[in-house]
């Protein structure tokens, strides 16, 4: 769609030059992401067992929900695009994410966690994903990697690490 819009003729210098329908796809996806997200956490709380008084009888409790805190879990934050890079490894994109990988994987023992390191590898690659992604929008993407599989130690110190490497 924006390449469409750039080969007509158009401008895409910054944010405001951004068509409007792909804004509104753009907040549709984000959208349909937290109702996603919201459904999962309601099936989550409806599985939790029924709970008993001392007498053996079913004791009943009444959920309040309130707008924000409604979950312990928040919605899905907005992405973040960043208007300079905030990494920069004077290397291609895809290149970086490999050699961030291998770095990690450097940093544990096991088979397994290697395998993790390389799923998450795979994953950023296979959605175009780069370091400026991961650095700028570190809570979307340990989300992002949870959802995959990516078990939570991972999947934090994936994201998480590139401030400090």
């Amino acid at each position: 769609m924006l390449a469409d819009y750039m080969q007509a003729g158009n401008n895409l210098n910054g944010h405001d030059d951004v068509p409007p329908e792909f804004r509104r796809l753009v907040k549709e996806d984000e959208r349909q992401w937290e109702e996603r997200e919201q459904d999962e956490r309601e099936k989550i709380s409806g599985r939790k067992r029924q709970r008993r008084g001392s007498d053996g009888s079913a004791v009943r409790i009444t959920q309040v929900h309130c707008h924000q805190c409604a979950n312990s879990i928040p919605p899905s934050p907005k992405t973040n695009f960043p208007t300079t890079s905030l990494v920069d490894f004077d290397m291609p994109r895809e290149d970086e994410v490999v050699a961030y990988s291998t770095y990690q994987r450097s940093r544990v023992r096991t088979d397994e966690q290697k395998e993790y390191y390389m799923s998450a590898q795979e994953l950023t690659l296979a959605h175009c994903f780069d370091l400026d992604m991961l650095a700028s929008n570190q809570e979307k993407m340990f989300r992002f990697y949870k959802k995959h599989g990516i078990p939570e130690g991972v999947a934090w110190r994936y994201v998480v690490m590139l401030d400090h490497t």
